[in-house]
């Protein structure tokens, strides 16, 4: 467990291979889980991202439930929530997992809903993660809900906003997949556009035949985090 700004966060960890005294630190928000079902695989997702110089960890996002009955505290309907409070949990647990782990640097790796929080946190906390990973993003919250007659959500904070506030040596990585139906590949691509447009480094890579949940289990996209987590010096 870790204590956010507000909530206390479940976490899973993973350090047995690391042997560096200031390892990189990769931090995984999982998705939205719009089925209402409990997590499940992605406690363990970021197992095969540890290493001698990583250590991994998956953070269950406030409100969230797992398989194995713990909870992270706060409330969740799974609907508009990428509010102030819950992004503001997250960062605040992510500076102390940074702090306690001695970490030199922190990547946070998000997917869907998971990446629209990592998205803000990265405008709204400059300089809080080294680099960020941004899969299935929906990374303009008023767009993204006004494509498919979704109903609108006011209370959410979306990546688009805080594009003027990413710190410029900041770098980021969106991908989506060429089938993903849920978040269109524009919204990612725009987000990135804006941020190069700052001097941020900051990437867009479409990934062939991966649709909105499986890019996370998706060779390329493994492989492309995998050398975000080695260029993370």
């Amino acid at each position: 467990w870790v204590q956010g700004d507000g909530e206390c966060l479940h976490i899973r960890t993973f350090t047995r291979d690391v042997k560096s005294p200031n390892p990189v630190l990769m931090v995984y928000l999982h998705g939205d889980k719009s089925s209402g079902a409990p997590l499940s695989w992605e406690l363990n997702y970021t197992q095969q991202f540890m290493s001698a110089d990583v250590a991994a960890i998956t953070m269950v996002r406030p409100g969230y439930p797992t398989e194995g009955g713990a909870r992270s505290s706060g409330a969740t309907s799974r609907e508009d929530h990428y509010t102030d409070h819950n992004i503001s949990a997250v960062a605040g647990a992510l500076k102390r997992l940074k702090d306690a782990h001695k970490a030199r640097k922190l990547v946070v790796v998000g997917h869907s809903g998971g990446a629209a929080t990592t998205g803000v946190l990265f405008g709204k906390f400059p300089g809080l993660a080294d680099s960020v990973v941004l899969l299935s993003c929906p990374c303009d919250i008023a767009r993204w809900r006004d494509s498919g007659n979704k109903r609108a959500w006011t209370r959410s904070l979306s990546p688009s906003d805080f594009t003027a506030t990413v710190a410029t040596n900041g770098r980021v990585l969106a991908m989506t997949g060429s089938r993903d139906t849920n978040t269109d590949e524009r919204l990612a691509r725009n987000y990135i556009e804006k941020l190069k447009g700052r001097g941020v480094a900051a990437t867009y890579r479409s990934i062939p035949g991966a649709d909105h949940d499986s890019i996370t289990s998706n060779a390329e996209a493994i492989a492309a985090i995998k050398e975000v987590l080695s260029a993370a010096d």
